[in-house]
Parts: structure tokens; C-alpha cells; sequence
């Protein structure tokens, strides 16, 4: 269980780094990713972090999730203690469950757009949130 904990952290952060290098501009988005996973009727990865909802506080989604994983990564020794840092740690998990919520229905109901590695970041949030729960009880 914690093995698989810190493997979803670190596909998290690979994930949200590489929006977070196209959002930037730091990395073109190659044709074999977009073709293959971000491609839908008129989707692509970097078309969904150009939207007005790719940013929470000014700063992009993709920046904040980079410090969540790496929180869920560096914080780990200290879930099972109970202490601050593993409620802070629980707390954080939710909250990115419940926009990563929110992000899935603005996505497919506002937007109308697709995003499979937009898919693979909620679910990675959501299993974490998971692991998280168990580990603690």
C-alpha cells in the first residue's frame, strides 16, 4: 500500500509538470502525445490549460498540483503519526479530490473537451485520497 502511495505521487508530479513545462512554454506538446492522449474533437493538452479554469489563485493548476505531490511524496513518513502534518496532508487530498471534481464536470459539460491525461491526474488525486484514508486507520 505504500509502495503504491508514493508511485501515484510520483506519476502525479510527472504528470502535472509536463502541463505545467507546456503551460510555460518550456516544452512543445509532441505530436505523438497530443495525437495519442489529448486529442479529441477540439481538445488538445495545451488547449485545457489555456482555459480560464486552469488557474486557482492566479497561479496554474498544474503549478499547485506540483506542490501537492511533492507534499504527498516528502509528507509520507508522517501520515501514519496522526499529527498536523497528517491531517494538513488529509485535508489537502480532499480539497484536490474536490476540484479535481469540479475541473472533470467544467471539462465535459462547460468545455466540452477531453483530456486524457487531465483524466489520469484526478484519478491519481483521487486514489491518493484513498491510500491516504487507509494508511491513516
Amino acid at each position: 500500500m505504500e509502495l503504491g502511495y508514493i508511485l501515484l505521487g510520483l506519476v502525479g508530479l510527472i504528470n502535472t509538470s509536463y502541463f505545467t513545462l507546456l503551460f510555460y512554454g518550456w516544452l512543445k506538446e509532441p505530436r505523438q502525445v497530443s495525437g495519442l492522449l489529448c486529442r479529441a474533437k477540439k481538445s488538445d493538452c495545451l488547449g485545457v490549460i489555456l482555459t480560464p479554469y486552469s488557474r486557482i489563485f492566479g497561479l496554474p493548476n498544474s503549478v499547485l498540483g506540483i506542490g501537492f505531490y511533492v507534499g504527498v511524496i516528502g509528507a509520507f513518513p508522517f501520515l501514519k503519526n496522526g499529527g498536523f502534518l497528517s491531517v494538513a496532508l488529509l485535508f489537502a487530498g480532499g480539497l484536490a479530490f474536490l476540484i479535481g471534481t469540479y475541473l472533470i464536470y467544467v471539462l465535459r459539460v462547460r468545455l466540452h473537451m477531453s483530456c486524457q491525461l487531465c483524466y489520469l491526474a484526478h484519478g491519481v488525486n483521487t486514489a491518493i485520497l484513498v491510500l491516504m484514508v487507509l494508511i491513516m486507520s
